[in-house]
């Protein structure tokens, strides 16, 4: 397909066709004629089984090799050249990759307990033999999602990872020291379920993870984990410990209610806020027991279904650091937890900071007309993002709005956000601190391509969006093909007080611009007459390369991996890699 409406895209030389209003673009690392000097290239790609990473690394997480405390521009990890990975997170003070023998990787000097680290740090296995595909990071915890469905938490500190006497097949299994983990349980009806799950999403204090049957279950991670009523449910159980048997864990039933009903009970009381406990346990437990501090993993292990959404089957499920989100296989989108910054997109109308039911999110007609839907949803930090198809949307009175042009076709793809927009998050050139109104993300939305076998100009569709905790914002969109290979750009915006916006400077950004990096060709610099030109990044698609599994004292098994690379948000930091298509 070619592509005709990105002349945003640094150097791309374009030549319009007026045939059929068709477009045509050039793109490649050589646009010359015979005797000339070539021009230079306009795109950087990095290596498929590879990690740059950039942003803040004060605790040595986009850089363990660097004593630097912040990396302006995308930098390898050379620990991870060659290694294919299935998942990779981003924490403040620790890392945590998914190799592809499914054994998981973690660094950073939150891993090592020593915050004041001289020397380079280099990434260990650490729960093995478990066939993970997917890392949540929250906190002091790991949740860990393995190929048949079932979750593990492990401690995000290695110190706490105290070696456990496990089963000789775990230690069979294992190449390195076996360490302490625990399988979650599932109770449906108050009573234990077997469930296997395949996706899961981790806030600051809670975990929210998708079953097979389409159902949404959540856990607490700690005792703030339903302050703005983010889990669904108020009861739920906790584990204590005897304190005559210190071995012995006991199951308690117990409340986590919401700040607003704690606020409530403190209106009629004399009691001080400081004073009134987060935790509700039952009224008989013993005064023998004590609840486990919460950074323990096994504070709480029973995940409980959120018993508004039980008949609504669901296919997506996103948690921002206080509020929850579900997306249903018929396309209807439901957010609740914590709303003081709009976050949950509920409108004008919906007042509160709590919503502690699921409440169906209602799209503004004014930019996505009567007739749209939902194709993906997006959460992180203080902010909600949708992707809309639709097919009657109004035009927009923008400039960069391709919907108001003459023949543009009435289908058309937006991303809109809602929230904390303080730092530029919401995309629209604005910085609203409160948007519960979701406004459309400029330079991105409503882009076209000409489709050959259509004839016509069709919406350019999203294939990822990743949202930091901090307001750091990344999207990935098709590019124009480079032979029979297959790329994709990467628009950044929000947060960049840490660098983490990768384009070397340290202002934020209110609308999405290509994620760039300045070419080090000298003889490039001299044909240009500028120092430096900018090459814009892309990632490829798909490719079966070679890669390997990850060692510490070198590379593990190699063989041919289908690989797309990706891009993730988070913790004042992003990062490329590629990523196993399992």
């Amino acid at each position: 397909m070619l592509r005709g409406l990105q002349a945003s895209a640094p150097r791309v030389c374009v030549a319009s066709i007026a045939l059929g209003g068709a477009y045509w673009f050039a793109q490649g690392n050589s646009v010359h004629n015979e005797g000339e000097t070539p021009m230079p290239s306009t795109q950087r790609t990095f290596p498929m089984c590879s990690v740059v990473a950039w942003g803040s690394n004060a605790h040595k997480v986009v850089a363990p090799q660097s004593s630097k405390s912040s990396v302006k521009t995308p930098t390898p990890i050379p620990a991870f050249d060659g290694v294919a990975l299935r998942d990779l997170q981003l924490a403040k003070t620790y890392g945590a990759a998914v190799d592809a023998d499914g054994d998981v990787l973690q660094w950073g000097t939150g891993f090592i307990d020593d915050q004041d680290a001289k020397s380079p740090i280099t990434p260990l296995k650490t729960l093995i033999g478990k066939d993970i595909v997917q890392l949540q990071l929250s906190g002091p915890k790991i949740f860990a999602l393995a190929r048949n469905g079932s979750i593990y938490v492990i401690a995000s500190s290695r110190k706490k990872q105290s070696v456990a006497a496990k089963s000789w097949r775990d230690t069979w299994l294992s190449s390195s020291p076996v360490i302490d983990y625990v399988k979650l349980t599932a109770s449906l009806d108050s009573k234990p379920s077997k469930q296997k799950f395949v996706s899961i999403s981790a806030g600051e204090h809670h975990l929210l993870a998708l079953s097979q049957q389409g159902m949404v279950w959540s856990l607490p991670v700690d005792e703030y984990a339903n302050e703005y009523g983010q889990l669904g449910y108020t009861t739920t159980t906790l584990n204590a410990m005897s304190v005559s048997e210190p071995n012995h864990l006991i199951s308690i039933a117990s409340r986590l209610e919401p700040k607003i009903i704690s606020r409530k009970k403190l209106a009629n009381s004399d009691v001080h806020p400081k004073d009134l406990p987060l935790v509700n346990v039952s009224a008989d437990v013993s005064s023998d027991t004590s609840l486990l501090d919460s950074d323990e993993i096994r504070f709480a292990t029973e995940l409980r279904p959120v018993p508004a959404l039980r008949d609504i089957p669901m296919a997506q499920i996103a948690t921002g650091l206080q509020h929850s989100a579900a997306k249903s296989t018929a396309g209807r989108v439901v957010t609740w937890g914590r709303n003081t910054h709009g976050q949950l997109a509920l409108g004008e109308s919906v007042f509160g900071d709590t919503i502690a039911v699921p409440t169906e999110v209602r799209w503004p007609a004014a930019i996505l007309g009567p007739n749209a839907e939902c194709t993906d949803v997006i959460a992180g930090g203080n902010n909600t993002m949708f992707v809309m198809r639709s097919t009657q949307a109004p035009s927009a009175k923008q400039d960069d709005d391709q919907s108001s042009r003459p023949g543009a076709p009435k289908p058309r793809i937006d991303l809109i956000a809602a929230g904390s927009g303080g730092c530029g998050s919401l995309g629209n050139a604005l910085r609203q601190q409160v948007c519960s109104l979701p406004v459309r993300v400029k330079n991105v939305s409503g882009l076209m391509e000409y489709n050959e076998s259509q004839h016509a100009l069709v919406p350019i569709p999203f294939r990822s969006v990743s949202i930091g905790s901090g307001g750091e914002c990344a999207l990935v969109m098709d590019s124009a093909p480079i032979g029979n290979e297959t790329r994709r750009d990467v628009w950044v915006w929000g947060n960049n007080e840490q660098y983490q916006l990768g384009n070397g400077k340290h202002t934020n950004l209110a609308a999405p611009v290509l994620l760039t990096l300045a070419s080090k060709d000298s003889q490039a610099d001299a044909f240009l007459g500028q120092t430096p030109p900018q090459n814009r990044v892309l990632l490829v698609e798909r490719a079966k390369v070679q890669g390997a599994s990850y060692a510490i004292d070198g590379r593990g098994t190699q063989r041919k991996y289908t690989i797309a690379q990706h891009i993730v948000a988070n913790a004042d930091a992003m990062a490329i890699y590629g990523r196993i298509l399992l």
